[in-house]
């Protein structure tokens, strides 16, 4: 409810206002004694003291803007006053009795009648007897006396640093009730007339009067100055800003290029293990099916010997010796025959070497794998030297810098030459995605002009691309067979 009755009545909008803004960073209190720092920032007295306490001799630091102190002899009285912080501190006090109009009574007599006037010189409430006699008496005829009414009416008219009607005279703090009438144009200080005389004999100095409008001038002239200064600076942010943002925007684009050859990579890996672990199956099925005939034909030969010794021991045991004897040719035959063919089984039956094989089938995948990554790896550093080379003075070098003094927008860039050299050391399945990066750099370089190349004048005259200036501010070399076998050496090819 509190806020909207501010929004609705400017007078208490521009109350809150003022309130917020003689409000000390520091304590959070109002401003006392407020003395402004170097960097034109503002503290009361007592808040400076203590951060100059706290700085233990070293400067100390504002709290606004982190900019290093030296308070003059770490006293803050030496330090200039800031006046219109004053000023405005006792508008405030004014538009808070203004506030509560009805409760406010006769600050220029002991009537307590309520007040219904306000006088500017006096700065004070009156009553409407006092208003009478300051149109009366000829000491107060010349004082500006307006209602309360038209005192709420002024302010919420208008910003409180402009009311100047409540300006008053301002009075030195060493000797008091003087006026800081005149100015030290030796010590840049507002003085007193008994500064003048005691302190600042033989200084060169002016009344504030005569001196204000040189000083103005001064400030004007520097006000100038300090505008054409920010608009610099300015433009630098806005080119900054647009420097960061085509960064990210090639650093996206990297990201995907990148993605995009790993991912290719990674298909070419996922196919070379389709391919070994075929190949490996075959060799073991081969290895298998042999070993599955040497162990049939050796489960043979034990059924054969088996059966041999039983018709040897059966015939032992049970046959007479006519029916031995007219065997035995047979028999000897027989063992004669088995002899030569299984005596040695080692040899008849060799055992594979297998401990050998699965070294030899380890070693074959571990080389296959060790040659597949190692291309791999020369492919995808071709892949990143393509993108990561656009604009450098030397294709494949890595970046040792991401932003150069140049701004990204004064720069120009010609990546139709880029393209058609690093082509020349792209491998066969890299030339595929060379379409793709010569439509994203033409997009997405700046031409110098603020708009990306394809719409620059000079390409839409030429067809083949301006000159190229690279990001580091280099000309491109000229194709030449150095720079052709420096690549090649470069990438391996």
């Amino acid at each position: 409810m509190a806020d909207q009755r501010k929004s609705e009545d400017p007078f208490l909008g521009s109350l809150q206002k003022l309130d917020d803004e003689l409000t000390c960073p520091v304590c959070s209190d109002h401003f006392t004694e407020p003395k402004v720092l170097p960097c034109l920032h503002f503290y009361c007295k007592t808040c400076i003291a203590d951060l100059i306490k706290r700085a233990k001799g070293r400067p100390f630091t504002c709290p606004e803007c982190r900019r290093e102190t030296n308070a003059e002899e770490d006293n803050p009285d030496n330090l200039p006053t800031a006046f219109f912080v004053n000023r405005m501190e006792e508008l405030f006090s004014v538009m808070k009795k203004a506030e509560r109009k009805d409760s406010v009574t006769c600050e220029s007599c002991r009537s307590q009648l309520p007040a219904a006037d306000f006088c500017h010189d006096c700065s004070k409430y009156i009553c409407t007897d006092c208003a009478k006699a300051h149109r009366q008496m000829w000491l107060l005829s010349s004082h500006s006396v307006v209602s309360i009414d038209s005192l709420r009416s002024t302010i919420s008219k208008n910003p409180p640093e402009k009311l100047q009607v409540f300006s008053r005279e301002v009075k030195c703090s060493k000797h008091k009730d003087e006026p800081l009438k005149l100015y030290c144009h030796d010590c840049s200080k507002l003085v007193c007339r008994d500064c003048i005389v005691i302190d600042h004999k033989d200084h060169e100095y002016a009344f504030v009067i005569d001196a204000a409008p040189l000083c103005k001038a001064e400030i004007q002239e520097k006000s100038e100055s300090v505008k054409k200064i920010t608009e610099g600076v300015k433009l630098a942010v806005i080119s900054l800003g647009e420097s960061r943002k085509k960064l990210s925007d090639h650093g996206i684009a990297t990201t995907r290029a990148i993605d995009q050859a790993i991912d290719e990579i990674v298909a070419k890996l996922a196919e070379k293990r389709r391919e070994m672990k075929e190949k490996a199956s075959r060799i073991v099925g081969e290895a298998e099916e042999k070993i599955a005939a040497q162990e049939k034909n050796a489960q043979l030969a034990v059924g054969e010997l088996v059966s041999l010794q039983e018709f040897m021991s059966r015939s032992l045991e049970t046959e007479t010796d006519q029916e031995i004897l007219s065997l035995k040719k047979q028999v000897s035959d027989q063992v004669e025959r088995v002899g030569e063919l299984y005596s040695d089984a080692d040899r008849k039956f060799p055992l594979p070497e297998l401990p050998e094989l699965v070294v030899k089938c380890g070693e074959r995948v571990n080389q296959a794998i060790e040659t597949e990554l190692s291309v791999a790896q020369r492919e995808l550093e071709k892949e990143v030297a393509v993108v990561a080379s656009f604009g450098k003075d030397e294709p494949g070098e890595p970046y040792d810098e991401v932003v150069d003094a140049i701004p990204l927008s004064a720069t120009l860039i010609n990546p139709t030459n880029i393209l058609n050299r690093e082509e020349e050391c792209m491998p066969p399945w890299g030339h595929t995605k060379a379409p793709q990066l010569r439509e994203a750099i033409w997009d997405s370089i700046p031409s110098g002009e603020g708009e990306p190349i394809r719409g620059h004048k000079r390409y839409q005259k030429d067809k083949g691309g301006p000159i190229g200036v690279s990001l580091r501010s280099g000309i491109w070399p000229e194709k030449n067979e150095e720079t052709k076998n420096k690549k090649a050496v470069r990438w391996g090819q």
